[in-house]
């Protein structure tokens, strides 16, 4: 009997055993579950935090004059910034005689970017209660009025878009100028390209056709020579 008592001791002390590994195991299942919803709050919030910081600005121009700006949401894995190398050549023109660490370099992209989104937010605003879906300069200079920027700012913008004028005009003299150069008239050259196209087209039917009456040829023959072949057995 000894022996069955033994074996009954040892049994009952397994399961004892077993029964709580299972409850330390479920214990800590359920800490890890609450520390991970803790860490995933915690990251919804910081991500949420960030969305609504960060911005971009999408700059569309047709004229070469009138810039639009649209904003939208930024998924976290992008990130917002201007070319280093223009910003690096505007600081080297201001202060030639010092030195600046790149830490101090991504400072001042961050200030940049800051800048062009603080106005465009409030020239955003001003061209909505225009009820205009475009932002013009207008509505940029009174952005610059409405923070309280010294008129410097005003005049620099007045300049740029002097220069942007000025771009635009030269990229259209350029394009008439090619087409002087070509010494046929722009309507006669509208009329040349429609023949283009059309001829173009006619070339491509006519090639599909023969591409398809080759098909059917050869499926025809196909079809005759396994009729041959079912007429010999």
């Amino acid at each position: 009997m000894k022996p069955i008592v033994a074996i009954m001791q040892i049994r009952s002390a397994t399961a004892r055993a077993l029964k709580y590994i299972r409850r330390k195991e479920v214990e800590e299942r359920k800490t890890d579950r609450e520390r991970d919803d803790t860490q995933t709050d915690s990251l919804v919030t910081q991500l949420t935090t960030v969305r609504e910081m960060k911005g971009f600005v999408e700059m569309e121009s047709s004229s070469g004059v009138d810039i639009r700006y649209q904003f939208s949401k930024m998924d976290e894995d992008n990130e917002v910034g201007l070319p280093q190398k223009g910003l690096n050549m505007i600081m080297k023109d201001a202060i030639p005689e010092m030195r600046i660490a790149n830490e101090s370099r991504e400072i001042f992209n961050n200030c940049c970017v800051e800048f062009i989104k603080y106005i465009s937010r409030e020239a955003q605003q001003i061209s909505g209660n225009d009820q205009r879906k475009t932002i013009y300069h207008e509505h940029v200079q009174k952005a610059l009025q409405n923070l309280k920027f010294p008129m410097d700012y005003i005049e620099a913008a007045d300049s740029v878009l002097d220069e942007c004028k000025e771009a635009a005009e030269k990229r259209l003299k350029r394009k008439n100028s090619r087409l002087d150069k070509c010494g046929i008239p722009e309507d006669q050259l509208y009329e040349l390209q429609q023949q283009l196209i059309q001829k173009r087209c006619t070339k491509l039917l006519v090639e599909m056709e023969r591409k398809a009456k080759v098909k059917q040829q050869r499926e025809e023959e196909r079809l005759a020579e396994e009729g041959k072949m079912g007429e010999g057995v």
